[in-house]
């Protein structure tokens, strides 16, 4: 996603980087995965103390930034507008940095702001997919008693076929969005990782699994057939290797290697920072590459340009993001995890995951 923006904002096309939206969607996959890997291997929690945890796992690091984005939004706003007037970049939609109203702020920390073309893209940073993630979690419950009652495949096609009519029958309005923020525009994305969660230890049936999760990731929202589906195809099936991988029933050596580099020291610190790496690229890559503009590089290839971006940023970035996570994210983690309050969480909210 950094580097993606690096190469959108410098005006370089290179396949993959310029499409940072991709890296998203992984990340939906993996959050189906992973949500549904917990149901399916019988873990089992009060709903309000999930939300619990997940709202402080996304709530801290995101309201702090938050606060900043919408306070200097302004600023940000006219260093965004020397990538425009330098290299002629696509303009910024209107309000998304200038709206320093209460209205803007308050929804945004509902985090329902995704339900609403004017504020889904409506601050400095790349947020979207939070509201997006959130209604996920709010919607995980109900989804999770019809996994239970119905069957996963069956469930599954049926919410993936009622995304597809709300996308035909409130298609103006959809297309009014300037992200896909909305649940339903992304919710097979999420669906697709659910049903990779269904891997069989034994390995029995592994192309059945991998099959029926391909078909629903494939399904072309929007009615069309494109780059989006195809990627989220490859996707699909490098969730799919690593969740074969996971249950142990498919040790295929590319895979047994991908393991091994993401256990390292270095990626395993990135993976712990990447929310916090994910909120806070825009906000400071923004304004070094507009004085890098000013410096006069607008005039340089744009290979060169983006590897001037990416250099000069990135150290920023990734010390701005571990001193997030580490102040900001971590606190807050232990908040989502603490024992305060359980009992009474236990007894408001019942158990939303019934045994066996």
């Amino acid at each position: 996603m950094f580097l993606g923006h690096c190469a959108m904002l410098m005006q370089w096309g290179i396949p993959l980087l310029e499409w940072p939206k991709l890296a998203v969607d992984l990340f939906i996959l993996l959050s189906g995965f992973v949500m549904a890997y917990q149901l399916h291997s019988g873990c089992e929690q009060p709903w309000l103390q999930f939300f619990k945890k997940r709202f402080f796992r996304l709530a801290p690091a995101y309201y702090v930034l938050l606060v900043i984005a919408i306070a200097i939004g302004p600023l940000l706003g006219e260093m965004r507008e020397v990538f425009v007037t330098h290299l002629s970049a696509n303009p910024v939609g209107q309000g998304r940095y200038d709206d320093q109203s209460l209205g803007n702020l308050l929804i945004h920390a509902s985090f329902l702001f995704g339900l609403f073309p004017n504020y889904a893209q409506h601050t400095a940073m790349p947020d979207w997919s939070v509201s997006l993630e959130m209604q996920f979690y709010i919607a995980f419950p109900v989804i999770a008693l019809m996994f239970r009652r119905f069957g996963w495949f069956a469930v599954t096609i049926a919410l993936s076929a009622l995304s597809v009519c709300v996308m035909f029958l409130a298609g103006g309005w959809i297309a009014s969005f300037p992200e896909p923020a909305f649940l339903p525009i992304k919710l097979n994305l999420f669906l697709a990782g659910s049903l990779l969660a269904l891997i069989p230890a034994d390995g029995s049936a592994i192309p059945l699994y991998l099959a029926r999760a391909v078909l629903v990731a494939a399904i072309p929202m929007d009615g069309e057939f494109d780059t989006n589906e195809i990627f989220s195809i490859l996707g699909t099936g490098l969730i799919g290797s690593l969740a074969c991988s996971f249950a142990g029933s498919w040790r295929l050596p590319p895979v047994t290697l991908a393991e091994r580099i993401l256990e390292t020291r270095l990626l395993r610190w990135l993976g712990e920072i990447s929310f916090s790496l994910y909120l806070v690229h825009l906000l400071l890559i923004v304004p070094i590459g507009s004085a890098l503009l000013r410096f006069g590089i607008d005039h340089w290839h744009p290979v060169l340009r983006f590897a001037a971006l990416a250099s000069a940023s990135l150290p920023v970035v990734l010390g701005g993001a571990h001193l997030l996570y580490r102040y900001v994210e971590l606190p807050g983690i232990r908040i989502g995890r603490g024992k305060a309050m359980q009992g009474v969480v236990q007894k408001l909210a019942g158990r939303w995951l019934p045994r066996g």
